[in-house]
């Protein structure tokens, strides 16, 4: 079994060294399109509100291309972090932000247990 954990991710974000500005943003909707075709593992895709990278706008699109194309996305806009959301994939801190959404997907995929179980006495 495998899934992919999608924790801001894409390609052509700060364009021209402009915040909230994707070059080929169509495009990469696009590219997103085009592997979902053959991408089947289920996928998790987390970005805070605040990423100047990758708006939520941006993000949408992608999450629909890739549910379109026959992919399987959960997508899970997380609050605003820090002074740029896109920070939240790189800081430690920022697992706590998006590490319920992580072991709730990994619950209903895998079946894996998102509590520690504790042992009983006899």
């Amino acid at each position: 079994m495998a899934a992919v954990v999608n924790i801001a991710g894409g390609r052509g974000g700060h364009a021209w060294g402009r915040k909230n500005s994707v070059c080929g943003a169509d495009e990469l909707v696009k590219a997103v399109h085009d592997f979902a075709l053959t991408a089947r593992a289920p996928t998790l895709w987390l970005y805070a509100k605040n990423d100047s990278y990758f708006g939520l706008a941006q993000v949408a699109k992608m999450a629909s291309a890739w549910t379109q194309a026959g992919g399987k996305a959960e997508y899970d806009a997380l609050p605003a972090y820090g002074e740029d959301g896109h920070d939240i994939v790189d800081d430690r801190a920022g697992w706590d932000v998006w590490g319920k959404s992580l072991d709730q997907f990994l619950a209903a995929n895998f079946g894996v247990a998102t509590e520690p179980k504790v042992a009983q006495g006899p």
